[in-house]
C-alpha cells in the first residue's frame, strides 16, 4: 500500500487524538471513503488508500492547531493504529450491529491453514452440443473443438469458448454451457456478445441467431455484453420467470433458485424488464436494478452499488453494509463447491467487505472470525457456521 508521509510527532498526535475518545470524525471519513470512492474500482485500492490517509492527515493537521492536550497513550492504542492505518486494502470487513456503529476489520497476518482447506474455484464448464454430445471445456485443449453446422466451435488461448459463424444456418439448433459449484467460464456467441457465467448457472443459446431477434436462456448468473444490433434485440429468458431485452449494453443478471429474487442490474446502455408477453416492462437506466419477486412483482431500485454486483466477475467478493450471512455464505458455498450449515442466531447481523476469490477458503473465514459474528469448522465437504456472542 503507498505509504504517505506521517512525522512522528504525527504518530504521537493521532495516538492521542485516539485514545480522547473522539474518533467520530475519523471513522464517518474511513466510512465514507471505503464504501464511496473505493467502490469506484477494485483496482485502484492503494491509489484510494492513500487518498484516505491524506485526508485524515489533513484532518489532524486541522485539530492540532486548535489542541495542545498532551496524554499518556495505552499501549492498546499502539496495535489498533498500526493495523487502522496499515489498512491493506485487498481485503477488509465491517461487522453491522443493530445497535452500535461498525466495526472495522481488515488483513492481517494468516492463521496456520485449516484442515482439509477448500481452494478457489477456476476455469470450468461443459459444453453440451445440439446432438447431445458432451465436451469437458477444462479438459479441452485450445483450438478447434467442434462444427455446428456452420459455426466452427473453438476454444482460444486464454481459455475463453468462441463461436464463429462461417454462413448462415438453415436451421436453429441449441447448444449450452454450464459451470459447476466452484467454477465459472467465457464465451462469445456467434453475433458477438460476451458472456461470463458464475458459478453453478447455465447458458443456452442458439448457434447461430436466425429470425428477427436473439434469444438465450440464463440460470444461475451471468455477465452480460450484449453486440449491438438495431435490427434483432438481444432477449434472455431469466429463468423463465422473467425476460430482459436489449439491443446493446452492459448488464448482469442474478437468477439463482435459492435467492429472494431474481435481479438484473444495468451497467450501461438501458433494457427492458417484463415478468410474462403481456405485462408492462420496467426500463432501466444505468445504475439500476430490477429485482423480480416469486409472486411476480417487479421491483425498482436506483443508486446500486455496481461494484457489489459485479465484484464475481472480477474476482472478488464484495459485500454492501446490508448484506447477512446467509447471503454472504451462498456465494462462499458456490464459489469453493461446499455445503453449509448454520449454528446459533445470525439475525440483526450485517457484513460489509471485500476480499480476492482467488484465496483459500480458510482465508475468507479467517477474516469473517475477526469479525467477531462467527467462527467456522470444516467437517468434510460440509462448513459449520457457528455464530458468537457480540
Amino acid at each position: 500500500m503507498t505509504q504517505t508521509n506521517w512525522n512522528p510527532e504525527d504518530r504521537k498526535w493521532l495516538l492521542e487524538f485516539l485514545d480522547s475518545g473522539d474518533t467520530n470524525l475519523l471513522q464517518e471519513l474511513l466510512r465514507e471513503d471505503f464504501f464511496n470512492e473505493i467502490n469506484a474500482s477494485i483496482d485502484q485500492h492503494d491509489e484510494a488508500a492513500k487518498e484516505i490517509l491524506d485526508k485524515i492527515h489533513q484532518k489532524i493537521n486541522a485539530a492540532k492547531r486548535k489542541s495542545s492536550k498532551t496524554t499518556v497513550v495505552p499501549l492498546k492504542w499502539i496495535s489498533i493504529a498500526a493495523s487502522f492505518f496499515l489498512l491493506a486494502f485487498s481485503a477488509y470487513f465491517f461487522l453491522y450491529n443493530n445497535d452500535s456503529n461498525p466495526v472495522a476489520v481488515v488483513e492481517k497476518s494468516s492463521k496456520q491453514p485449516l484442515v482439509n482447506d477448500f481452494v478457489p474455484g477456476e476455469d470450468k464448464a461443459v459444453l453440451t452440443l445440439a446432438d447431445g454430445s458432451v465436451v469437458i471445456l477444462d479438459d479441452a485443449s485450445n483450438g478447434n473443438i467442434a462444427l455446428q453446422g456452420a459455426v466452427q466451435i473453438q476454444k482460444v488461448n486464454d481459455g475463453k469458448l468462441q463461436y464463429q459463424a462461417g454462413g448462415e444456418a438453415l436451421e436453429t439448433v441449441y447448444n449450452s454451457v454450464s459451470t459447476p459449484k466452484g467454477g465459472k467460464f467465457q464465451l462469445t456467441l456467434s453475433d458477438g456478445t460476451k458472456v461470463w457465467l458464475n458459478s453453478s448457472s447455465s447458458l443456452k443459446f442458439p448457434v447461430v441467431f436466425n429470425g428477427n431477434e436473439r434469444k438465450v436462456e440464463l440460470h444461475g448468473e451471468g455477465y452480460f455484453e450484449v453486440a449491438e444490433n438495431k435490427q434483432k434485440p438481444f432477449k434472455v429468458d431469466v429463468a423463465g420467470r422473467g425476460e430482459v431485452e436489449v439491443l446493446g449494453t452492459h448488464f448482469n443478471v442474478n437468477a439463482y433458485a435459492d435467492e429472494a429474487s431474481l435481479n438484473t442490474t444495468l451497467l450501461e446502455g438501458s433494457v427492458k424488464v417484463r415478468v410474462g408477453s403481456g405485462s408492462k416492462p420496467s426500463m432501466l437506466v444505468p445504475g439500476q436494478q430490477a429485482r423480480i419477486f416469486p409472486n411476480g412483482e417487479v421491483r425498482t431500485t436506483s443508486n446500486i452499488n455496481l461494484e457489489e454486483v459485479v465484484a464475481w466477475k472480477n474476482g472478488k467478493f464484495h459485500f454492501g453494509e446490508s448484506t447477512d450471512m446467509e447471503t454472504v455464505m451462498r456465494q462462499i458455498g458456490r464459489w469453493y463447491d461446499v455445503d453449509v450449515e448454520y449454528s446459533g442466531n445470525f439475525s440483526g447481523k450485517h457484513l460489509g467487505g471485500t476480499i480476492s476469490r482467488d484465496v483459500n477458503a480458510s482465508k475468507v473465514f479467517e477474516m469473517l472470525e475477526m469479525t467477531g459474528i462467527a467462527k467456522f469448522r470444516i467437517v468434510g465437504k460440509k462448513v459449520l457456521v457457528v455464530a458468537q456472542n457480540n
